[in-house]
């Protein structure tokens, strides 16, 4: 295995403890994480955001929350995808140790005070892990396009 897989191998597994991790919040401790990314998003998009009343601040984290909770399983399943490529070198078994990893820390979270683990947030997961997988097979099919025929 070259120097650089195994680099990768180790940040594939360092990216898992972070997962593991944040699984490992509360369900209150991840809710205020969620809800503290939120806040920032207010106060990117409004200018007089951090004027607003708690209540009316409250309800916009509110109403972002499951959208900011869903695209951070997306995106951190999705690095985990393209980690175990680089490290493995196959998009498809990426895929899959990813996906199985998604699944194993649902099931972790049913030991943690308020969190459930939950079907649809492994698929969630998994919809990260493939767009990170597409993506991968058109840059390497871009590349490979555009190298000249005699390095294809």
């Amino acid at each position: 295995m070259s120097k650089k897989r195994i680099v990768f191998l180790i940040f594939a597994i360092l990216w898992m403890i972070l997962i593991f991790y944040f699984s490992a919040q509360t369900a209150e401790e991840s809710t205020g994480q969620s809800d503290s990314v939120s806040y920032m998003i207010g106060s990117i998009i409004y200018k007089d955001f951090n004027t607003w009343p708690d209540l009316r601040k409250a309800e916009f984290a509110d109403s972002l929350s499951s959208f900011v909770r869903k695209a951070a399983h997306m995106t951190e399943y999705g690095i985990l995808a393209a980690l175990w490529y680089n490290a493995i070198g196959t998009v498809w078994i990426a895929f899959v140790i990813t996906v199985a990893y998604a699944a194993t820390d649902e099931f972790h979270q049913l030991f943690v005070e308020g969190r459930t683990g939950k079907v649809g947030d492994v698929l969630i997961d998994a919809g990260g892990a493939l767009i990170a997988c597409a993506i991968i097979l058109i840059v390497r099919h871009l590349i490979k396009r555009n190298l000249p025929k005699g390095e294809r």
